[in-house]
């Protein structure tokens, strides 16, 4: 969680994803302390987003 804007996030955990990102299906896990807004964003290459995968409350 950030507690304010010039603090690091802490007790957040983003996996690396598998088996593969260039595969037609990935999983991707984390992990929260508690609940929270998860925004997960994916983008290309060149930094254009892609898709929003995830951008809703979600508990711990």
């Amino acid at each position: 969680m950030v507690a304010d804007s010039t603090s690091v996030p802490v007790d957040i955990s983003l996996s690396q994803n598998y088996p593969n990102p260039f595969n037609p299906t990935t999983n991707i896990k984390y992990s929260i302390p508690k609940s929270c807004i998860v925004k997960i964003n994916v983008y290309d290459a060149l930094g254009k987003l892609v898709t929003t995968l995830i951008n809703d409350n979600k508990s711990a």
